[in-house]
């Protein structure tokens, strides 16, 4: 056999065993054996989709971080295999849960590298609002038919909302729903206890998300203390971008 010949062989034998190689991977790494039909149940998101999910979930993706800390809050954040960089850079989340350290992190400043999150199989998504709203990046999930939960608040009211949807995703709705009520008390005893505060005697805070020159977006539930609903429940003064980075 001639050296040409040779290489050719070689070429078809290696082509053939890495055929085969991934053939066998895919068949060893199949979640659910052919023929077998796995069970569903229709879940409504913030966006007021209604999403089909498996029944049980074991993987969950949070690419956005509310929705780990959520998770986390529930006692199922053994289940969570990918997260965004800011859950890392959390220090008391890392704290509270081992798992959220070893995590994978597919998702960048609302972009997602399909290549690193399809490496953890999640069993759905928990997506930002945000990101939901960019097709390009929905349309890779949707590609690899991979469900996904958007997840987005913009007040108090949407905010337990929101824990309520993350609650019935994880099969947590009660724990979700006693959170929420634990929230609302708390609101209520709130409003209740500042209701004869006098305007001269409201505390002047400054608002700021880890970094002391960053807020929130403009509009967001945090960004805005000046909204009525705040207002009403923090009875206080807000001192916003011009102010230092301290509360006085």
């Amino acid at each position: 056999m001639n050296r040409r010949s040779f290489r050719f062989t070689s070429a078809v034998l290696l082509i053939l065993l890495v055929s085969v190689r991934l053939f066998a991977v895919g068949v060893d790494d199949a979640p659910v054996a052919s023929g077998e039909v796995r069970s569903t149940r229709l879940v409504t998101d913030c966006f007021d989709r209604q999403v089909s999910i498996p029944e049980e979930i074991n993987t969950v993706a949070c690419l956005y971080a509310f929705s780990t800390h959520v998770v986390t809050m529930l006692g199922e954040d053994e289940r969570i295999t990918a997260v965004v960089e800011g859950s890392k850079r959390d220090r008391l989340l890392n704290e509270i849960s081992p798992y959220i350290a070893s995590a994978a992190t597919p998702s960048n400043g609302g972009l997602i590298n399909i290549e690193e999150l399809l490496a953890v199989n999640p069993d759905l998504v928990f997506l930002k609002g945000e990101t939901a709203l960019l097709d390009d990046e929905t349309a890779k999930l949707d590609l690899f038919s991979i469900p996904y939960i958007v997840i987005d608040f913009n007040d108090m009211a949407t905010q337990m909302r929101a824990i309520d949807v993350i609650g019935e995703v994880m099969g947590r709705a009660e724990k979700a729903a006693d959170f929420n009520r634990y929230y609302q008390s708390v609101l209520e005893s709130t409003r209740v206890r500042f209701s004869g505060l006098k305007a001269e005697d409201k505390t002047r805070i400054f608002h700021s998300v880890n970094e002391a020159t960053r807020t929130d977006a403009a509009g967001g539930l945090r960004a805005d203390p000046s909204r009525r609903e705040q207002r009403r429940t923090k009875k206080c003064h807000a001192i916003r971008h011009s102010a230092p980075a301290f509360c006085a």
